[in-house]
Parts: structure tokens; C-alpha cells; sequence
């Protein structure tokens, strides 16, 4: 039952017990170079491990529920299937979900192809496969268990066991430590407090496709589409970008603006106005003609010409149709 003293009530709990806002922190290209770095001096299954979710994460705009429910099977199959456009350099790849708010013909993400194969998304993911042997199926999940013993994690070598969001959260950010990319970002003036969490990496592909220091940053519809957005949350899909409202505007006054349009600063054209008209010329009561104005029709009479007819004849016999543009 709804009541005064309960919404009161409601309230006072609220300020005492809610905690302040938190922000993910983006994870950016540097972060993934650093992480690169670390497990290649570590040499340590976890680390990798971790990198090559990452990896994935970032490059498909992914939260947790997208990649702890990717379609491994068409992932793993699909270059060598009509699911694949026609790609002869393979320039790019795909990444297919499961648990994405788009319709099911939009459910994968279009990834590009990268010289560097510790960055690269489908070398990660098929070194996750190889290296865990995790189950090729479609109701597989692509990350192995792992255990922590001390200060090290284990990978289990089980492939039907998968890992949950807590403990790989307490992994990655074991491993954002150890790779340096910094620790708590503590609230100021500018936004609330920024930790490094599994939203991360899909705030970091939105930062990267709406950057202003890109030549073409990517437009809404397409972060909308590669991030497997609904339609309706936009606000939310923009609530990950941390460009000012004002550099938005720019951005799309940039990418609309033409060199036509940037000539209207110079010197006024006068606008050329049509001289002659299609019209409907009404010859008698009963009779209709097709027409066309030989001079302009601002004065009370015009010379038009119907068919073979040639003749002047009173602005208000005549119904214009539109004008004959030269």
C-alpha cells in the first residue's frame, strides 16, 4: 500500500544507503597494447585469456552478456559459409551474438582484420578455442573456468566448465593492475567516479567511433548497429560517449557539409526565375488544351502555344501546372 509516510520512508533509505555514482572507465587501443605487453613478458594462460576477451569485447562493442553468450559455432564457421560477404583480402570479419537487443538478421558485428595478431578480434577468439579446447556449438560458452590460488588464477582444464561475470571481473581487473593502465579515476568536476569494468570495453568502442579526432567518425545508426542496440535506447547507447554535446554538432556539420553549401559565403546569386510554364488552357467551355507559356505570366495576358495554336490569351484562362526548367 502506497502511502506518505512509506514514500518517505523510501527516500530516507535511499540517501543513506545508496552509494555514490560510478562510471566504467573506457578501455582504449593503449590499454589493449599494454595488455598485449603483459602477456607476452608473463606468459601466463590467465593473462592471455584475459587479453583475448578484451580484445573481443572491444572490437564487438560486446558487454559480458553478449560474449558469455556468443554463437561460438557461426563464429568459428562462417568464413568458410555464405554468412561471410564476398571478402577476397579479408579486410574484415564477423562476430556472432546470441543475446543482443537487435533483430536476430542484425546479431553479429563486423570487425576489422588487423596486421597485429595479439589485437586482432578473430585471432583471439580462435586462440581461445585452440588453446582451452572449448566445445564448438552453438550452446557452448566461449571462456573457460579459472580458480584463483593465491595470487595466480588457473584455467580449468574441464571444456564444458565456463566462467561467471563476478570472478572474471576480479581477474581483469587483477590484470589491468599488473599491466599498469592505472587504478581508480576518482570523481571531479567533470563526471563521477571511473573504474575499470566489463562495461569497459564496450564504452571504449563507442569513445573510439565518435572521436572528433577521427576523420569519419561513425554516425549513431552504425555504433547503434555494431553495438546491437534497440532502437529505443539511443540515449543509453550515447550515455557511453564522452564527447560535449557541442563537438557532436560539429562533427555532423562536418560530415553534411558540401562544397556547394560552403559557396553560399561568398557573393549573392540572383536567382534565375523560370520564363515558361506548363499549363492547362481553357479554349471553350467544353474544351481543355494542354499548353505551354511563351512569355512570362506576371501581366494580365501571355502568349502560349497549343499544339499548333499560337495566341494571347488572359492570365485567368489559364491553370499552371509547374514551370519548364532549361
Amino acid at each position: 500500500m502506497e502511502s506518505r509516510v512509506l514514500t518517505q520512508a523510501r527516500r530516507a533509505f535511499t540517501r543513506r544507503n545508496s552509494r555514490p555514482p560510478r562510471k566504467a572507465r573506457p578501455v582504449l587501443p593503449h590499454h589493449i597494447k599494454m595488455l598485449c605487453d603483459l602477456s607476452d613478458s608473463a606468459a601466463s594462460p590467465w593473462i592471455t585469456l584475459v587479453k583475448n576477451v578484451i580484445v573481443i569485447m572491444l572490437m564487438g562493442a560486446g558487454r559480458w552478456a553478449c560474449v558469455d553468450a556468443m554463437d561460438v559455432e557461426k563464429t568459428h564457421h562462417h568464413a568458410k559459409t555464405p554468412c561471410l560477404p564476398e571478402n577476397p583480402g579479408l579486410t574484415h570479419s564477423l562476430l556472432f551474438w546470441k543475446n543482443r537487443k537487435t533483430r536476430d538478421a542484425l546479431s553479429f558485428t563486423t570487425i576489422p582484420t588487423l596486421r597485429d595478431k595479439r589485437m586482432d578480434a578473430r585471432s583471439c577468439f580462435l586462440d581461445i578455442l585452440s588453446t582451452h579446447d572449448r566445445p564448438i556449438t552453438s550452446h557452448s560458452h566461449l571462456i573457460p573456468l579459472c580458480h584463483k590460488r593465491g595470487t595466480e588464477w588457473f584455467v580449468d582444464p574441464d571444456p564444458q566448465k565456463y566462467m561467471g561475470y563476478r570472478a572474471f571481473l576480479d581477474m581483469f581487473k587483477e590484470t589491468m593492475r599488473r599491466a599498469g593502465c592505472g587504478s581508480v579515476i576518482p570523481a571531479s568536476a567533470e563526471g563521477p567516479e571511473q573504474d575499470f569494468t566489463l562495461h569497459g570495453p564496450r564504452r571504449g568502442f563507442v569513445k573510439l567511433a565518435r572521436d572528433d579526432k577521427t576523420k569519419v567518425p561513425l554516425l549513431y545508426e552504425v555504433v547503434g548497429i555494431q553495438g546491437g542496440w534497440a532502437p529505443t535506447s539511443v540515449s543509453v547507447m550515447m550515455g557511453y560517449n564522452d564527447i560535449d554535446p557541442s563537438r557532436h554538432a560539429e562533427i555532423i556539420r562536418a560530415l553534411y557539409e558540401t562544397e556547394s553549401s560552403t559557396e553560399e559565403s561568398g557573393p549573392a546569386r540572383k536567382r534565375m526565375r523560370p520564363t515558361r510554364f506548363y499549363c492547362k488552357w481553357r479554349f471553350s467551355e467544353n474544351l481543355t488544351l494542354d499548353a505551354i507559356t511563351l512569355s512570362p505570366i506576371d501581366d494580365s495576358t501571355v502568349k502560349i502555344q497549343a499544339g499548333a495554336i499560337t495566341r494571347v490569351v488572359p492570365t485567368t484562362s489559364l491553370r499552371v501546372l509547374g514551370p519548364i526548367l532549361n
